[in-house]
């Protein structure tokens, strides 16, 4: 290779690249509130992204919903439209069940995080499309479904629990003691058993890891008697 040739191929490597679009975030935050009745059951269907479910004292549920993207500011009128392809509704049942819904047909690159302020004695059904689930102080009985994704559970004490939880590809951690044993080589399964008037726990991933723990107990408030 002669001297030239490798200086003109050096001077290629070192050409700069045109320096892209800044990107920044586009999102759209939307926060409501629906009574609910002590003991019922909320049912969150096909929620994508992150899934957050607190417990609170207070009759209601309060549904925080923040979708999002990146976009250039040549391109942001566009995407806070593409905004659109991510709808949560809910529907309140005649017993007073609460069902949030997701739909996220064409969604690209438009992420979701939803989080749910929940009565702690509620019951919990969730069906996860792809995302990480975390409920944390919420004592009712939970059955959540994760397609891809983590599960984190904090579980309030003291509590009777029967725990049932399937990692199809990832691990089973739990503060409460329990049987283990390996799925498929690649998943795990444990099981924890309680007393009769046990809160029931289902815990089912097909891809992630699950993560199942005590809470401290909360203090007593000035004048009541837990």
């Amino acid at each position: 290779m002669t001297m030239t040739l490798r200086l003109t191929l050096l001077c290629a490597i070192c050409v700069p690249l045109p320096a892209l679009p800044a990107k920044q975030r586009v999102e759209a935050v939307k926060t409501e509130s629906v009574e609910f009745r002590a003991g019922g059951t909320i049912r969150v269907e096909g929620a994508i992204g992150q899934l957050n479910v607190v417990g609170w004292d207070e009759p209601r549920v309060e549904i925080a919903v923040t979708r999002y993207t990146y976009s250039s500011a040549q391109e942001r009128a566009r995407a806070t439209a593409g905004l659109e392809a991510v709808q949560v509704s809910k529907q309140v049942a005649q017993n007073g069940d609460l069902t949030i819904t997701v739909s996220h047909q064409h969604a690209g690159d438009t992420a979701l995080d939803l989080q749910l302020m929940a009565p702690r004695g509620a019951h919990l059904v969730i069906r996860e499309d792809k995302g990480d689930v975390a409920v944390l102080d919420v004592g009712g009985n939970v059955d959540a479904t994760n397609r891809c994704g983590s599960i984190v559970l904090q579980l309030p004490q003291p509590g009777d629990y029967a725990i049932e939880a399937s990692a199809g590809m990832g691990g089973v951690t739990s503060d409460f003691d329990g049987e283990s044993r390996r799925r498929r080589l690649v998943g795990e399964i444990y099981s924890h058993k309680g007393g009769s008037q046990a809160r029931t726990i289902h815990l089912r991933t097909k891809a992630g890891g699950i993560a199942i723990q005590k809470m401290e107990a909360r203090p007593a408030r000035p004048g009541i008697i837990n």
